[in-house]
């Protein structure tokens, strides 16, 4: 079931300029990640664990030395296609980067944490895209990639990694989002105002899995600021992107000019 966007286009020409304002597929399976106990917190196993909570809590993985960067702007992890059992992901390539390492798991459950654990590396700044096959019909997964640069001793340096992005295997109850839209790609605004984005999506059939709701990113806070809800703060004279994306990664955006 591939991902589609009615204003494909329209909507990649959009994302080359906001891309200039922010100046080998193979299959492997994440099942290794089923087989984890749920984790021990304060010493209770049942502790309520979901996947609206910190996102370092999610992943069990520390920033890294020289990761300081965690954007959607510079790495956009995101899902192409979803079946019974495998799941296409894509991103796109990091100016710098040697290589990516591709992690994932199984969804946290009210009771139950999964870990995520590697499943990949892809060892060329080109290899943006993996299948991960062997998967369980209708449940849902979570993944990041990382970008890293290899030093002349070896030594890997982590540059930026991904936001944490949610697919649904099909097969079932679980649906996701197919395509994000916005009402304006384009707005203009003056200093001091506000302006609330209005976004909405397209789902495939079946219960959706929300985990978190269409997040919004601005690629110059210093300029348009944007809150949790997608409102927006004109802070001073310029121009900025504005992405908008959904758990699984789908994703649109908007070029923001205040006068």
């Amino acid at each position: 079931m591939k991902q589609m966007n009615k204003h494909g286009k329209k909507i990649k020409i959009l994302l080359f300029a906001v891309a200039f304002l922010c100046t080998c597929v193979y299959g492997q399976s994440v099942q290794a990640a089923q087989a984890q106990k749920p984790v021990e917190k304060n010493g209770k196993n049942n502790e309520l664990l979901r996947d609206d909570v910190a996102e370092e809590d999610i992943l069990g993985l520390p920033a890294l030395e020289g990761e300081e960067q965690r954007d959607f702007a510079t790495l956009q992890l995101y899902m192409t296609q979803t079946d019974t059992d495998q799941i296409r992901l894509a991103w796109n390539e990091v100016e710098g980067a040697d290589g990516y390492e591709l992690y994932g798991a199984r969804c946290n459950t009210i009771t139950r944490r999964y870990k995520v654990v590697q499943v990949s590396e892809l060892g060329a700044p080109t290899l943006t895209s993996w299948m991960c096959t062997g998967l369980k019909e209708n449940t849902s997964y979570k993944f990041i990639v990382r970008a890293y640069k290899t030093e002349r001793d070896g030594t890997r340096i982590y540059l930026v990694r991904s936001r944490c992005v949610h697919v649904p295997t099909t097969g079932g109850k679980y649906r996701y989002i197919s395509s994000v839209e916005v009402r304006n790609q384009r707005v203009s605004m003056r200093v001091g105002e506000s302006s609330k984005i209005k976004a909405r999506v397209e789902t495939s059939g079946g219960r959706l899995v929300t985990h978190k709701k269409l997040r919004y990113e601005s690629t110059k806070p210093s300029v348009v600021s944007v809150d949790e809800d997608g409102t927006l703060h004109a802070l001073k004279k310029g121009r900025c992107g504005i992405y908008i994306y959904a758990p699984n990664g789908t994703y649109t955006a908007m070029l923001v000019k205040v006068q």
